[in-house]
């Protein structure tokens, strides 16, 4: 009577254990193949990247001179982010690849992206990021104009504030004044504003 009692035990143990296992190999399975693949979303979205290799050497003046030097002459658009920040993947995710999409561009092909993800740990190298090109916080947009005797200046700046996200408007707004919004024919609307009648 015992032993039956015991290996009633034991199968209910082991029927236990493997159904656990079974749970949890089916959630990670689901998590894995479900997460959003976020590097495709980025080859989507940009034209370029200027993303220097990490060394102990990356600094604010490395930065300057690889921006510098693949800038063209005359207006360009920036979009400073760092691919391990919150704040960026979420906004990359919500916001600029669904402002892309609602006016059927796969891409902003004017807009290079600038990872800065060993700056943003060091908050000298943050400060002179601010100092160069007007950045308080990212991700950031920058608009730079580049003359032919190489002069650089920076003419217009959008920051993200944590206490006032960008939203999609935001960055339609900046891109149409600064000029860099794609005029599209097919552009998709947004739903009609319903008015009152009298």
């Amino acid at each position: 009577m015992w032993y039956d009692t015991y290996g009633d035990y034991m199968k209910r143990l082991i029927f236990a254990v493997l159904l656990l296992f079974t749970f949890t190999s089916a959630l990670l399975y689901l998590y894995v193949t479900l997460q959003p693949k976020k590097i495709l979303l980025y080859d989507e979205i940009y034209s370029d990247e200027i993303k220097i290799v990490e060394n102990d050497n990356y600094s604010i003046t490395s930065l300057e001179q690889t921006v510098r030097s693949n800038l063209n002459f005359g207006d360009n658009y920036l979009f400073f982010y760092s691919s391990k920040d919150d704040n960026s993947q979420y906004f990359i995710l919500n916001v600029l690849n669904p402002l892309s999409q609602s006016i059927n561009l796969s891409e902003f092909s004017f807009l290079t992206k600038i990872d800065v993800v060993n700056l943003i740990a060091n908050d000298k190298e943050l400060e002179s990021l601010n100092t160069l090109y007007g950045i308080t916080n990212i991700p950031a947009f920058a608009k730079i104009e580049k003359s032919y005797n190489d002069n650089i200046e920076v003419t217009d700046v959008i920051s993200y504030d944590e206490s006032n996200p960008f939203n999609e408007d935001d960055i339609k707004n900046w891109m149409i004044k600064t000029n860099s919004w794609p005029i599209i024919d097919d552009e998709i609307p947004a739903d009609p504003i319903l008015l009152p009648s009298d």
